[in-house]
């Protein structure tokens, strides 16, 4: 097996898998992308040495070929030599649970919500077969976020089928997501996936695995951005005694989906956040959010611009213009999530994100997100994921703009009039219609009441 770095050439498995490079290493083997010489697909391929592979866990392989879940990879085939048995399964493409909590300071909780609701669905899935599966390692490692937040259950290496009677068994999981009872304290159970959710739900929560004391939960009571509610359904997944823990995934799930409805029915009492970022360096990207920002103070909904990049422009405006600008436009430079729960009484939150390439965690996670683009070619650049938000087009004459917009093909297009001073927003007309047209769903959502342009 020739390789380069990470790379593995010219090598085919059972006369039909031409094997790309090695994607990562589980706790029962090693994983390696591959493509399907005939149907040129992707597939991961993991391969598990004999010796690892014990009747037991052959068994539970042969379940896992017939699972069919929108949260589990597709197993397609197993294949087997003298010295390794090789799963051949879907090839997702996305990001490792640990990697995506590493470039989110924080989660908001509605995400988090959705994430307990998926990994509730699959974990109910696997339970509810007349042998249940047991996973019994949850961990960030082994869930996959898709670029769409899709999570995908991996490494069913520690997985194994539940029978009444089983004896107390040694370790499994790893410490931070394992229930105690892996470690021989009780018999293992379908609760004992419900400890792994908690588990997740603190990693997330915190950044760092829960290591099993009362302090922990207490801080985390002490100083979360999180409701009440969401560290109650945290807290009783992660309780050492099973029988106090849930006693299935499908009450988890139902949990969440309750609180989750239950905060969107008081959604107009929450704060909303727009996102502001450009394609290249002084597209004028800070000028609109500032704008934005003027406009919705001037018709009477208390907003704060904040500042996420590096410009520094907060620093440099506090020095150089008077207070009564300043008034119109409350500003700050910090994490948005600090800055909501250190200012309740500002409805909306305008983020400058700065430039798409240095994009920090708020853009494209607000309630709008907007694009800042020029007239020129390389000005176009769209961002390779899926952008549902509204480009706007700065410094772009309005024949340019009709051709842009019908070469990109794009719908949610706007173009941004002149306004040679952006606190001045309700004396130019053109100003004022185009922030109306971009802002109207968040002011319709924020159910405010007042009259546009008044």
């Amino acid at each position: 097996m020739k390789k380069k770095g990470a790379f593995v050439y010219n090598i085919i498995w059972f006369n039909k898998y031409r094997v790309i490079q090695k994607l990562g290493q589980g706790s029962s083997g090693i994983v390696y992308l591959a493509q399907h010489e005939m149907l040129r697909t992707y597939r991961a391929i993991k391969q598990v040495p004999r010796k690892q592979a014990d009747a037991q866990w052959t068994n539970e392989v042969n379940i896992l070929k017939i699972l069919r879940h929108p949260n589990i990879p597709i197993i397609y085939d197993i294949e087997e030599d003298e010295n390794y048995i090789y799963i051949i399964e879907e090839y997702i493409e996305g990001q490792s649970l640990r990697a995506y909590k590493l470039s989110h300071a924080i989660i908001e909780e509605n995400k988090l919500l959705d994430f307990l609701i998926q990994l509730s669905e699959v974990l109910d899935f696997l339970h509810s077969f007349k042998q249940p599966i047991l996973y019994l390692d949850l961990k960030p490692d082994n869930i996959l976020i898709t670029t769409n937040l899709q999570l995908k259950l991996v490494d069913f290496g520690t997985a194994k089928v539940f029978q009444k009677g089983n004896e107390v068994t040694r370790s499994y999981g790893t410490k931070g997501y394992a229930a105690p009872e892996q470690y021989g304290v009780y018999k293992e159970d379908k609760r004992s996936d419900i400890y792994g959710l908690g588990g997740i739900l603190y990693f997330l929560a915190t950044g760092v695995p829960y290591m099993g004391s009362k302090e922990e939960l207490k801080s985390l009571e002490q100083t979360s951005y999180y409701s009440k509610e969401f560290i109650k359904i945290l807290t009783k997944c992660l309780k050492y005694q099973p029988s106090d823990r849930y006693a299935s995934a499908c009450v988890v799930g139902k949990e969440a989906t309750f609180l989750k409805q239950a905060r969107a029915d008081t959604s107009e009492t929450t704060p909303h956040i727009i996102t502001v970022t450009g394609i290249i360096p002084r597209i004028g990207t800070t000028h609109i959010s500032l704008m934005i920002t003027a406009y919705l103070n001037h018709i009477g909904i208390p907003t704060l611009y904040i500042e996420q990049n590096d410009a520094r422009v907060v620093e440099q405006l506090n020095k150089c213009v008077d207070k009564h600008w300043l008034e119109k436009i409350p500003m700050a430079r910090g994490e948005t999530m600090l800055l909501i729960k250190r200012h309740p009484e500002f409805k909306i939150f305008v983020c400058d994100c700065g430039v798409l390439e240095n994009q920090n965690n708020t853009f494209a996670e607000g309630s709008k997100d907007f694009l800042v683009l020029g007239s020129k070619p390389w000005e176009w650049k769209l961002p390779e994921q899926g952008f549902r938000g509204t480009y706007l087009f700065n410094y772009t004459k309005e024949e340019d703009f009709v051709y842009i917009k019908e070469k990109l093909n794009k719908t949610h297009c706007v173009r941004v009039p002149y306004a040679a001073d952006c606190i001045l927003t309700q004396t130019n007309r053109c100003v004022k219609v185009f922030l109306q047209e971009i802002l109207g769903d968040v002011l319709e959502k924020k159910k405010q009441r007042f009259v546009l342009g008044k």
